[in-house]
């Protein structure tokens, strides 16, 4: 249990009062009011370690070191200075409205937001003393002369200076140098002490209160100190030049078991009394460390990983188990219940889990009676988190709320349960704002304008980490719009601005200073017109290439256009009504306001694929080819011409939508369910055979089965710790209804025969547009053997 607060943080002056009961926290009855307890079952007994089921060997460094060997390499750093910067720059940001790290003493102090944090607080502890639920040590009220400090004075005298901690301090969480106490008084938890500084420490005094107590601030502890307490003043200079001085370990799984052992056997204090360690300050110092400002409090400390995990809703106690083991193999992990952390070591031969927290006590039932007794074990200790099990407050690892991890991103097994940390804050790049074809941005409509919403699209190769999409309004305002995260890969995510003003807007991806990519993207008063066209002329004109940006885009496409929840089969009565929701369709009348609802996209099983490559590539300006195949004999596989129809064949129409439609159906009226099922090993094909990997498996891929169905890939879902993952596809039927299909032997049927059908997972050639001969060319993989290799 742990007394800590954090400036302005209510919730965590609530655990420090501890009005409830939790490890650490007692609330047991008056002794008149309990039955008699047999000599068997005290009502309190000291325990010495090691605990139940705690082995002498599970007591020892080197045993937990070989246990997380299969966790990950002992000496690889989890987190890079680098990182563990940005991570300590992002718990700085405020979530819901306060931020989770610790203060960065040298930085300006927002007085306004100071004084109402702290007038929060005082009328908080205003409230339970008046209501008697805070006593002194005696346990009498306080009198009403000691209650007037705990009103926000009408002026508080502002000051600025820096203090050095000469020894153990007690940090008051109300402007009164004294004990409180919940009743019946327990001397061992003092409700007004929110933390103990520590010598060394540096303590900022923000200001001097009318009873003549300082209102004063560690890196991660808000509270008063008495006047005399902190007598040896330092200037700015000196605090810069101690901060600067301080060399962090590697931050690897080696580096923190043994910083965590070498505390094994501390005493436990709640709120640091006598010198002593509650819960968060003993991680607070384990972390340390390394560089990694933790919170004060249990409850922050809980949300200031890389990513954490809720499973308060999970009973199954197994499910927990593979949570908590997935997550160990991301990094180092905290368990966190109400009123408590711990750090996660690791199960044992036998699958114990375990961990080592500091703790005051626990709980054992009685056998025979309703009667517990409360153990009391006070120091940092190692258990196992069954303890408890069949108290009135139930096993550790029942109680166990999040999990927080310190290290990796979540990876495909967790990032359906993972809720990842925000984003250090994000800058427009002082140089050079730019995208790479592996991080790339598309902004839609083409020509941005105010009449219609903006979204920027950002893909990735691979996993972005903790990057964010920003948008920066012409103002130089910050807008951080809902991301719409797609599974990948490749991995996607979109933003909107429902009414973009008009300007230079601009898009940043990035982790604080770690920019992935930055485009700036100008918005127009007025949409886009059409532009006159060349009668005859092509249906459009290539102006893009096919690169690994646009085919990632394509994947995203894709994805988003079928997206529902993985387990409901969804349909449709036709490809229309698709393209037509604008939440649906990422290029939602990309070149022209009103374009897609002129459109009349009906096709069936085998013209589904080449609809969705051709609207896209129509949208994007892309080359287009498609062939005319044969459709095959009982002893002769399909066979394509080698000529192509491509875009650029003529197309008689005054404007765009119209040439697109005449496209769409000479191209329906050309490929057909054996046009995706041709050999492997023939080069004259639209589509090319793929590896079996999740990476080349993408949506927009093509599924031929062996009897004239088509399928295209439209989302994989990963497989998590304790549910199956999932692919999907998107079909169409002969009465032109389009549905959502999950892959299962009765949908994705298959044959390794290739000697007279070429059925399975196919990619899409990729086409370039040669504009010194003005015609489009068909080229191989990027193996240029067109033999089927991943592209």
């Amino acid at each position: 249990m742990d007394a800590g607060t954090h400036i302005g943080f209510r919730a965590a002056v609530a655990a420090a009062l501890c009005v409830f009961s939790v490890a650490g926290c007692q609330g047991e009855p008056p002794a008149d009011e309990e039955p008699r307890r047999p000599a068997s079952c005290p009502k309190v007994r000291a325990v010495e370690p090691p605990l139940t089921h705690v082995l002498p060997e599970h007591e020892t460094l080197d045993y937990w070191l070989s246990r997380n060997e299969p966790y990950g390499p002992l000496d690889e750093p989890l987190l890079g200075p680098d990182s563990i910067r940005r991570h300590g720059l992002a718990l700085r940001e405020a979530r819901d409205g306060e931020p989770i790290g610790q203060a960065d003493l040298l930085a300006a102090i927002d007085r306004d937001a100071l004084r109402m944090q702290v007038g929060e607080r005082l009328a908080y502890m205003r409230e339970r003393l008046e209501a008697h639920e805070l006593v002194d040590r005696e346990g009498q009220p306080l009198e009403p002369s000691r209650l007037v400090a705990f009103e926000t004075p009408a002026s508080i005298e502002a000051i600025d200076e820096w203090r050095v901690v000469e020894k153990l301090e007690a940090l008051r969480c109300g402007p009164y140098d004294g004990s409180l106490h919940t009743a019946p008084v327990d001397r061992d938890f003092d409700r007004n002490r929110c933390s103990t500084m520590r010598e060394g420490e540096v303590v900022q005094l923000l200001a001097r209160w009318p009873n003549g107590m300082y209102l004063a601030r560690t890196p991660y502890t808000l509270g008063w100190v008495p006047s005399d307490a902190l007598p040896l003043a330092v200037d700015r200079d000196v605090i810069e030049s101690t901060l600067e001085q301080r060399e962090p370990r590697a931050f690897t799984r080696r580096a923190v078991l043994t910083e965590a052992f070498s505390m094994l056997g501390e005493p436990y204090g709640w709120g640091g009394k006598g010198g002593g360690y509650d819960c968060s300050r003993f991680l607070l110092e384990v972390f340390a460390r390394f560089g990694i400002a933790l919170p004060r409090h249990s409850a922050r400390q809980a949300l200031a990983g890389t990513f954490g995990i809720d499973v308060s809703a999970v009973e199954d106690l197994n499910e927990k188990r593979l949570l908590l083991e997935a997550a160990a193999r991301r990094g180092v992990v905290l368990l966190h219940f109400p009123g408590h952390i711990m750090l996660y070591l690791g199960t044992t031969e036998e699958g114990l889990p375990m961990a080592i927290h500091a703790f005051s006590e626990f709980l054992t039932p009685c056998e025979g009676t309703d009667l517990e007794t409360v153990n009391r074990v006070d120091r940092i200790a190692i258990s196992d988190l069954s303890l408890g099990e069949g108290s009135s407050r139930s096993a550790f690892l029942m109680r166990i709320t999040r999990m927080t991890v310190l290290g990796n991103t979540p990876g495909p097994a967790l990032v359906a349960n993972a809720e990842l940390r925000p984003s250090a804050p994000i800058s427009i790049p002082a140089g050079r704002c730019a995208d790479t074809r592996r991080v790339a941005l598309f902004r839609s409509p083409h020509r941005p304008n105010v009449s219609q919403p903006l979204r920027v699209i950002v893909t990735s190769e691979r996993d972005p980490g903790l990057a964010s999409l920003v948008l920066f309004a012409p103002d130089g305002s910050q807008i951080t719009p809902v991301q719409h995260v797609l599974d990948g890969p490749p991995h996607s995510r979109w933003v909107e601005v429902p009414v973009p003003t008009a300007g230079r807007w601009t898009a940043v991806f990035a982790d604080g200073d770690l920019v992935r990519a930055c485009e700036h993207i100008q918005v127009a008063k007025h949409p886009a017109q059409q532009s006159p066209r060349s009668i005859p002329g092509p249906a459009w004109k290539a102006s893009r290439r096919w690169e690994r940006d646009t085919e990632n885009l394509y994947s995203a496409f894709v994805e988003q256009l079928f997206r529902e929840p993985a387990g409901e089969d969804i349909t449709w009565p036709h490809l229309q009504a698709v393209i037509g929701e604008r939440e649906r369709n990422l290029l939602y009348d990309h070149r022209l306001p009103g374009e897609d609802s002129r459109l009349d996209l009906e096709p069936d099983c085998a013209d589904l694929p080449y609809f969705l490559r051709a609207y896209f590539a129509w949208k994007l300006r892309l080359p287009l080819v498609y062939r005319a195949c044969t459709r095959g004999r009982k002893d002769e596989p399909p066979r394509c011409e080698p000529t192509v129809f491509a875009n650029l064949d003529s197309a008689p129409d005054v404007n765009d939508v119209a040439a697109f439609r005449r496209f769409t159906r000479r191209m329906a009226g050309t490929v057909h369910s054996s046009s995706p099922r041709t050999l492997p090993n023939d080069d004259h094909t639209d589509l090319y055979p793929l590896r079996m990997s999740r990476k080349a498996l993408r949506p927009g891929s093509v599924f031929a089965d062996p009897y004239g169905h088509v399928l295209v890939v439209a989302r994989w879902k990963p497989q998590g710790v304790t549910d199956y993952g999932v692919l999907i596809g998107a079909d169409a039927q002969p009465d032109g209804t389009v549905g959502r299909r999950r892959f299962w032997r009765g949908s994705f049927l298959f044959t390794p025969n290739t000697d007279l059908v070429g059925a399975g997972f196919k990619g899409w050639r990729p086409v370039r547009y040669d504009a010194v001969s003005d015609t489009d060319t068909d080229t191989d993989t990027d193996t240029g053997t067109g033999t089927g290799t991943e592209r």
